[in-house]
């Protein structure tokens, strides 16, 4: 009977030993796995943080200019440029051509371009990265998609159940849409452009073209805006459906569809109203407004206005002296916030010097950016430009870059006491003789909340 007990304690010791060897066993695996799993989770977070900032990076190009083509081409240098700055498990993303991939890269598929989209305007696929671009439309802002992918993740375990690699991929989507806010605003104020249609009393200019003193369509012409019944003046702000006001009269606004293109139509800076129009006879003709030098007087009691006449405004925090205003045009304040769509009182007066001043010590500042205006043309008839600077630069870091509020012509009717911004617009500081001589460079980009948006003032956000 002994014999047969320490038998069978025998027996349940060997049994005991491969339970306990197989759990060890099944226990180490999934420890394995568990390291795999945790090493592809890490790849994922990397692919789905590159695939963000890729696609905000390409979004970004839409915040400046108008030429959609060149803000594209800007997209895929920016996208691909933020793209190899991040790794995937300790390398970085590879953006060569699709001839070099080994293995293959995988092709654009409903996953980046779903069957209910529009088709999209730019497509690039590289090794390890897709973007897809989307130019904006009058309804629709500029997007940019974007899908980080690596065919062959390598693990260590896994290969056990024999699975060398698997894949890991992130999509993302950002756009470039209007924003409600903006910083470093300058203490001017300059009317949107209007389509002035009464109070033309001279001579009328038989080459339309704009005087060197009042930008007018006629020569000489007193401007006034003027919405009273009648003859009511026209203004539309770029990228807005329709007029403010809407005139009984559709005729009244019939010039601001200059174009097929709908993103052209409006009266307002980078419209296309202005595309024909020469400062002096057979001078150059600007397209969408950008690198129009435009002179920029002061309002002065009753005068005949025009549209490159600036009001000044009283920005928070500030007061009504000329000091407070030549330091506020020659330094940024980077904590104050201006909204559009936001009441702010007028400050009376032109205070013409501390204003020249100002601009002229921003214009003879030292510029790190060693920033400079270079005109050039476009679509064979018209002119442009941009701002130059040394490589790796911002160019709106350059002192002779101004950011200023623009605001519905209403708002510089004579006795008005406030003002609302509709727009904040990027200028190019020319000259400073007495007046001061800017060129429209374009949007002012931002990314700051406010009541209203508007289509100059660009900011950019993931919505992917």
């Amino acid at each position: 009977m002994m014999t047969t007990r320490l038998g069978d304690r025998y027996n349940r010791r060997g049994v005991s030993v491969v339970i306990v060897a197989l759990f060890l066993v099944v226990l180490m695996g999934m420890a394995a796995l568990a390291v795999d799993l945790g090493m592809l989770q890490k790849t994922r977070a990397e692919a789905q943080r590159a695939a963000d900032a890729v696609a905000l990076a390409g979004a970004s190009a839409f915040t400046t200019g108008d030429d959609n083509a060149a803000q594209g081409t800007e997209a895929i240098v920016r996208a691909k440029d933020l793209a190899i700055r991040n790794t995937m498990g300790g390398e970085p993303i590879d953006v060569a051509d699709v001839g070099a991939c080994d293995p293959p890269a995988l092709p654009l598929d409903n996953d980046l371009t779903p069957p209910d989209d529009p088709t999209p305007d730019r497509t690039v696929v590289t090794c390890e990265l897709a973007i897809v671009i989307w130019y904006p439309t009058a309804t629709t802002p500029a997007k940019v998609r974007v899908r980080v992918r690596r065919a062959e993740v390598p693990v260590w375990f896994a290969n056990i159940f024999g699975r060398r690699s698997f894949p890991v991929a992130a999509k993302a989507a950002a756009i470039a849409s209007g924003a409600g806010a903006s910083k470093c605003v300058l203490p001017v104020v300059f009317p949107d452009y209007w389509d002035e249609n009464n109070s033309d009393t001279n001579l009328p200019d038989p080459d339309n073209n704009w005087p060197d003193d009042q930008q007018g369509k006629v020569k000489a012409e007193d401007w006034a805006w003027d919405d009273v019944p009648g003859t009511p003046d026209c203004y539309w702000r770029l990228g807005d459906p329709a007029p403010d006001p809407v005139p009984a009269n559709p005729a009244t606004c019939a010039a601001a569809r200059a174009g097929s293109d709908p993103e052209g139509w409006g009266t307002g800076l980078g419209s296309d109203l202005r595309n024909g129009l020469q400062l002096t006879p057979g001078g150059p003709k600007y397209y969408r407004d950008v690198g129009r030098p435009v002179v920029i007087k002061p309002t002065g009691g009753n005068a005949p206005y025009a549209p490159s006449f600036y009001n000044l405004w009283d920005m928070p925090g500030g007061n009504s002296g000329g000091e407070d205003i030549n330091d506020r045009i020659m330094n940024c304040d980077p904590d104050q916030v201006i909204s559009l769509g936001t009441t702010y009182d007028s400050k009376p007066g032109s205070t013409t010097g501390p204003v020249e001043q100002g601009f002229k010590q921003r214009l003879n500042a030292a510029d790190p950016t060693n920033a400079q205006w270079v005109e050039t043309d476009t679509l064979g008839i018209y002119k442009t430009g941009h701002v130059a600077v040394t490589a790796g630069a911002d160019w709106r870091q350059s002192p002779k870059v101004i950011l200023v509020p623009l605001a519905h012509p209403k708002y510089v009717a004579v006795g008005r006491t406030d003002v609302q911004f509709n727009e904040f617009a990027f200028f190019w500081l020319e000259a400073v003789d007495k007046d001061v001589t800017v060129r429209f460079i374009g949007p002012a980009a931002g990314g700051l909340g406010g009541p209203v948006t508007g289509p100059l003032l660009k900011t950019v956000r993931l919505v992917e």
